[in-house]
């Protein structure tokens, strides 16, 4: 009997614990400062004339991980009162997030 609830609680205990470990790509929050820094080097190249770049708020995102540090993520951002939804590849750079627009 003992080793049935061992068992179990091992069997439900495993997800959270790979959970933990980063496997499941950026959170909002590492996306929202990936994506940034995105905005804010596309402004730059634009040539914002010092007009500060869009905030950019991740109202939901769903990863699938591509490799390792590497996941190709659906992104549905706050941009300005709009909703957009878009692709990104994050990856995980010393500890830092990066993004790329997918096309």
């Amino acid at each position: 009997m003992k080793t049935s609830y061992t068992k179990r609680l091992l069997g439900m205990s495993l997800p959270l614990l790979l959970i933990a470990c980063g496997g499941s790509g950026p959170s909002k929050s590492d996306a929202e400062v990936a994506l940034g820094e995105l905005v804010s080097q596309f402004a730059q190249f634009l040539g914002s004339q010092g007009q500060p770049a869009p905030q950019v708020k991740v109202a939901d995102i769903k990863c699938e991980k591509k490799g390792n540090d590497i996941f190709d993520c659906q992104v549905l951002l706050d941009m300005q009162g709009q909703q957009v939804q878009d692709r990104y590849q994050f990856t995980e750079l010393d500890g830092k997030w990066r993004a790329k627009h997918l096309q």
